[in-house]
């Protein structure tokens, strides 16, 4: 009797148990359905600011700045996660300017950027980036001539039927200047948005901006359009590739006009 007594409590507590277990899984999984943003259940195409992947991009960029001067630049971006919520990025740059009289491509300042998602429920998430620029540039023209500090801060607002608003503030201030240079001291907002297209193989972003450039005490404003489309997987990610022309408006614009060409390989 005691054994038959000691089987059914058993019975009994192991029932309690897989319910209790079963309970607290499902109760896991609703809090996560409820704070998961429902873009994160979609593929990956690099436009939601509040995901964390491995990428690397290679880009190239005309600009016909103002003054009947020109700038080509080829850059490299990797970002590299640092678990789920933090992520590395290095950004090298090779830069050709032909205001000095040499149009030669050289080596251009590297910047490395942290990037950190303290909070993301299903509604809004919150981006925080702090960055260094060094002054490392083959000739003077092809950078800042300093060591450059980025603070970012980013609001991302999921909207319904799947498009993203993410408003952003970023301030650029240099420090450690060669002689002869204006310090860098610029503050830039930037309403990026991203649509909802039907088509996922493809995807764009809209980017009105506007700089207030305080060493200067000049300000302007501009909009940049990307164009993406996912080319399909390799190398273990998806690769896509894009376009961006970018516009400026502004009696103290630095450019008139640029356009940007690039593949990026995500998640591999």
């Amino acid at each position: 009797m005691r054994v038959r007594s000691w089987l059914r409590t058993a019975f009994l507590a192991s029932l309690l148990g897989a319910a209790g277990a079963q309970a607290q899984a499902q109760e896991q999984e609703q809090e996560q359905e409820r704070t998961s943003p429902p873009h994160h259940d979609e593929p990956d195409n690099g436009t939601d600011p509040t995901r964390v992947h491995r990428s690397v991009t290679v880009d190239f960029e005309h600009t016909d700045l103002r003054g009947g001067f020109t700038s080509d630049t080829l850059e490299v971006v990797y970002s590299q996660p640092l678990g789920s919520h933090t992520s590395l990025n290095v950004t090298v740059p090779f830069p050709s300017v032909d205001v000095a009289g040499d149009a030669a491509m050289g080596f251009g300042d590297v910047e490395l950027l942290l990037s950190h998602i303290p909070v993301v429920t299903r509604t809004y998430g919150i981006v925080v980036k702090g960055g260094v620029t060094f002054d490392t540039a083959s000739r003077a023209e092809l950078g800042d001539g300093q060591t450059v500090l980025e603070a970012t801060a980013i609001y991302a607002r999921f909207l319904p039927g799947g498009a993203i608003f993410a408003p952003s503030l970023e301030y650029n201030y240099g420090v450690d200047r060669d002689a002869g240079r204006d310090r860098v001291n610029r503050l830039t907002f930037d309403l990026y948005y991203v649509p909802k297209l039907k088509n996922r193989a493809y995807y764009m972003t809209l980017d009105p901006f506007v700089i207030a450039d305080f060493a200067a005490g000049e300000q302007s404003a501009g909009l940049s359009v990307t164009l993406g489309r996912v080319l399909g997987p390799a190398l273990g990610g998806r690769l896509q590739a894009y376009v961006k022309p970018s516009a400026y408006v502004g009696t103290d614009r630095g450019a008139n006009w640029g356009l940007e060409a690039g593949l990026k390989l995500l998640g591999f």
